[in-house]
């Protein structure tokens, strides 16, 4: 069973924390990644881009000109794409991107990404964060003491103040437990837990 050094906000070491195999001990699958990072990205788009076509433009319903003796080509709406204010030819329509992974893969997945991110080293915890007054300055002062590099804050429950704290910083995202996926582990460097987050997040994936 792997262990990791547990911390204090101080970066003074308090302990160590067991970590529970199943989730820590994963052989690489790139292919179980991508399913669930596609996946991700794709369910992020709202493909609500849209476009009247002829049909869908008001007004056009008597005919511009007579039909002879112009000398222009026959019309029967000046809705017609060809002319101003018309419809648009091919234009975009809403479509629905989203696309579907069952959770045993979802929850693979991330765990593929936890065991790499472990092995290379890459995953702080802390006993608890024990911020006094969250500012934006405060954390990231905390936060400096661990890691230069892109940091993920992994918290057991939603935290509204630790949130808010970290979403100025442009080295920091924040998530929970509950919510963290596989795109989120993959887009930072470091991993930083809380004891309770950890076992909160084991506890989430230890059916998976």
């Amino acid at each position: 069973m792997s262990s990791l050094t547990v911390y204090n906000k101080s970066n003074k070491r308090t302990g160590q924390i067991e970590l529970d195999d199943h989730v820590w001990s994963v052989d690489k699958n790139d292919h179980v990644v991508w399913l669930a990072v596609k996946a991700y990205l794709a369910n992020q788009r709202q493909g609500t881009a849209c476009t009247k076509n002829r049909k869908f433009v008001h007004g056009g319903g008597s005919k511009p000109y007579r039909q002879k003796g112009t000398g222009r080509a026959r019309a029967g709406t000046s809705r017609s794409p060809l002319i101003r204010g018309g419809g648009v030819i091919f234009g975009p329509n809403p479509v629905d991107y989203s696309q579907k992974l069952n959770k045993k893969s979802k929850n693979l997945a991330l765990r593929i990404v936890l065991s790499e991110k472990l092995r290379s080293k890459n995953v702080i915890v802390l006993d608890k964060y024990g911020i006094e007054e969250y500012k934006t300055k405060a954390v990231e002062s905390l936060l400096a003491k661990f890691s230069k590099k892109k940091l993920l804050v992994i918290d057991d429950v939603l935290n509204n103040e630790m949130y808010f704290s970290t979403r100025n910083l442009k080295n920091a995202n924040y998530s929970t437990s509950l919510e963290l996926n596989s795109y989120q582990a993959l887009n930072c460097d470091d991993l930083m837990f809380t004891e309770a987050s950890i076992k909160a997040l084991e506890k989430r994936l230890k059916k998976g």
